[in-house]
């Protein structure tokens, strides 16, 4: 994906990956039976590998804020209609023609705290989903009704 975002991890992230970290510690310090402290050993190691590989965060690169995203699965046939909705009005977009079509896919990227929302449209195309529209900026609460869908 082509866009000004970039994965970063999350306090989430962070949280969970410290939480098994630390029952793996637990597990591994404490005098109990050989199998808990081999249990606490991979959880250790699994805790270690989730700190260096979740990332479920969207950080804007010019800005450096943090984002959530949503993204939504439209058939080819709509590709008009969403493009020529998200230009005026990106609240009215039909989700009931929303589905497992993978032909096209919408990222919303919002932050409610700062208001501020990011939307652009993908076309899957040799394999790969390409940008097919701008990145249209709007306010979190002119989206109101694509964000809390779901």
């Amino acid at each position: 994906m082509k866009t000004k975002f970039i994965k970063t991890r999350s306090i989430k992230d962070i949280i969970i990956s410290s939480s098994i970290i630390l029952v793996g510690c637990i597990l591994a310090i404490l005098p109990h039976d050989t199998n808990a402290n081999i249990g606490g050993f991979t959880l250790i190691i699994i805790g270690i590998i989730l700190a260096f590989t979740l990332k479920s965060s969207h950080k804007h690169i010019l800005s450096g804020e943090k984002f959530r995203i949503k993204q939504f699965l439209f058939p080819m046939e709509m590709k008009g209609a969403i493009l020529s909705t998200i230009d005026s009005c990106p609240d009215n977009i039909n989700l009931a023609k929303e589905g497992n079509a993978q032909s096209l896919r919408l990222y919303i990227y919002y932050n409610t705290q700062i208001n501020k929302a990011y939307l652009q449209l993908f076309e899957y195309s040799d394999n790969q989903y390409e940008p097919c529209s701008k990145i249209y900026e709007y306010e979190t609460t002119k989206i109101e009704r694509l964000i809390t869908s779901k």
